[in-house]
């Protein structure tokens, strides 16, 4: 995953897929709380991908979660 970290209102990132598939983006708090769930289509190669996140969310750390058949994506994010 390449992305744009801190990010504001929106979390944008290249996903580079081993195949075409479906992919599960989650955006939680980092006590696992759900903010953004989302579900994708990827094709084999580099794939973009944004989320638009809540106007209120406040700055500070969150957990960006990619899952897909091919396996499981951390990252931790900031919030400016």
């Amino acid at each position: 995953i390449n992305l744009v970290n801190p990010f504001q209102s929106r979390v944008t990132f290249q996903l580079n897929a081993f195949r075409n598939e479906d992919v599960q983006v989650q955006l939680t708090d980092l006590l696992g709380r759900p903010i953004v769930n989302t579900r994708h289509f990827v094709t084999k190669g580099s794939n973009a991908i944004a989320l638009d996140v809540p106007g209120h969310l406040a700055k500070g750390s969150y957990m960006l979660r990619v899952v897909s058949a091919s396996g499981t994506i951390n990252k931790i994010i900031q919030k400016q």
